[in-house]
């Protein structure tokens, strides 16, 4: 966001000149609050000064919710403040281009003085271009990309080192790294042609490229392109078979096989591994066992819809949802209508009507299949078959690591309770993001009371109050008896760490 110039294209700026960001908190001092034998800190960790303002909705908070980062306004300009420091000022700053690494250890983003732009991270300030944007870091933190403009061309800054220039970078595909955080892609257009470069090296051209995937265990890579009119899959850079078009590159979970759907001549397969699987008017959807021992995927015939798992067909449905097997890989569980109604199938046992199921998972071992159903205007628990009480509203489950307890939020009305281990707690305005200790002992989530937010743990209100969550953070445990979350209060506003303990 440059200041007179809301909404500017694509951030830059001038590379001279930055102090670093320091993500170090000074604790400062802390207020010790007791209830119940529940020990609360607040840590200040920013607060609006001088003449600046906050520009509240620039707050991002960090993956560990720790940190936060928010652009300050004032007459000297804009600077990016990381919890109660403040780094240097430009005459503008990306709007909504900060972002925090994965682990939280570095920001950046992007500035704008003058007519150039720049990336800035904590740890100073890179090259000055005509324009930047795209910022993506690597998964484990530890690499920094973003797409850059000098001139008329385009090309990819990798760790402050510029890739080779093109006509244009896809903003589309991205910038992609693999999981292991080592191989990274982009697709470029030159000169009318695109290409896919992978690790620095342009790989063959061609009229369209439409997907890219990185296999799980990152040493495979696949994307589907386009040469005239012929579209064919390209796996670590050769070409299967061609076909007329192709979409929904799969990687297996163990990354040895890729699936597709794949069309010719108006009929559709799945593709795996080069065989082709039933044709229809439309295939998709394709889903492998958490094992890679199974394998199923979405089809539609003359109007006539079907799961396929394994080779054999499920019965005929008008809609289909989402196909999933289970932790162990032994079941697979779908969604699908006929008529007005939902069903919901565990290896083609089909359970009963519901106007809507809002989603369905596993526990984490496995056991317990779990679902929310929708039937006159409420809502219901549905947890291996067993229906639960009637609600408003519902939220998804959660469950503890072991699998051993289960929370929800429900809704009657006006009020919102957590339901625990099949037990209804308190009611409060709202109820949200519920978690479990590790060990599964404790529950925390947050609540709303009159218009205040506070924390509940154990079914226990505590007693501080704040004006919000930041950004909707989540809890997180850091122990089993101690968890953290960020907060807010008025006036100011001025943001605070919250560290909750639990006693023995």
């Amino acid at each position: 966001m440059k200041r007179n110039r809301a909404g500017s294209v694509a951030p830059i700026i001038v590379g001279l000149l930055v102090v670093a960001v320091c993500l170090d908190v000074n604790v400062g001092k802390t207020a010790e609050l007791e209830a119940q034998g529940i020990v609360e800190k607040l840590i200040p960790i920013g607060k609006p000064t001088g003449n600046g303002e906050i520009v509240l909705e620039s707050l991002i908070t960090d993956p560990n919710v720790r940190h936060i980062a928010y652009v300050v306004n004032s007459a000297e300009g804009m600077a990016l403040a990381v919890n109660d420091m403040s780094g240097r000022v430009f005459e503008g700053i990306g709007k909504d281009s900060q972002v925090f690494n994965p682990t939280g250890t570095r920001i950046a983003y992007i500035a704008v003085q003058g007519k150039k732009m720049a990336v800035i991270t904590n740890r100073g300030a890179g090259k000055a271009y005509d324009a930047v944007d795209t910022i993506r870091f690597s998964p484990d933190g530890n690499h920094l990309a973003y797409r850059a403009m000098k001139g008329r061309k385009q090309f990819v800054v990798l760790d402050e080192r510029k890739g080779p220039s093109f006509d244009g970078v896809s903003k589309n595909i991205g910038l992609m790294f693999s999981a292991d955080s080592n191989q990274f892609a982009y697709v470029a257009l030159k000169a009318n042609k695109l290409v896919l470069v992978v690790n620095g090296r342009p790989e063959r051209e061609c009229d369209d490229i439409r997907e890219v995937v990185f296999s799980p265990d990152s040493k495979h890579y696949a994307y589907s392109a386009r040469i005239d009119k012929e579209w064919f899959v390209l796996r670590d850079g050769k070409p299967g078979p061609v076909f007329d078009n192709v979409g929904q590159l799969t990687f297996s979970p163990n990354s040895w096989s890729l699936a597709h759907a794949a069309e010719i001549k108006g009929n559709w397969y799945m593709v795996r591994d080069a065989k082709r699987y039933p044709a229809g008017d439309f295939a998709g959807m394709p889903t492998f066992s958490p094992d890679s021992n199974r394998f199923g995927y979405g089809m539609m015939k003359a109007g006539v819809w079907r799961f396929v798992v394994e080779g054999e067909s499920s019965p005929n449905w008008d809609r289909l949802g989402s196909l999933q097997f289970s932790p162990d890989s032994k079941r697979h569980v779908y969604t699908a209508s006929r008529g007005d109604s939902w069903y919901l199938s565990e290896n083609e046992r089909i359970g009963p009507a519901w106007e809507s199921i809002r989603g369905y998972g596993f526990s984490p071992d496995g056991t317990l299949l779990v679902y929310a159903g929708g039937k006159n205007g409420k809502w219901h628990m549905v947890v291996d078959g067993k229906i639960g009480s009637a609600y408003d509203d519902i939220g998804m489950p959660i469950f503890s690591k072991d699998s051993k307890r289960m929370a929800f939020s429900s809704r009657s009305g006006a009020q919102w309770r957590m339901v625990t281990d099949g037990k209804e707690e308190a009611a409060y305005d709202k109820v949200e993001k519920p978690v479990f200790s590790e060990d599964g002992r404790h529950l925390v989530y947050q609540v709303q009371v009159d218009g205040q937010w506070a924390v509940v743990v154990d079914g226990r209100l505590t007693d501080s109050r704040f004006a919000g969550f930041l950004k909707a953070a989540p809890l997180l445990f850091d122990s089993s008896r101690q968890f953290h979350g960020l907060v807010w209060k008025d006036p100011g506003p001025e943001f605070f760490r919250l560290l909750v303990e639990i006693p023995e």
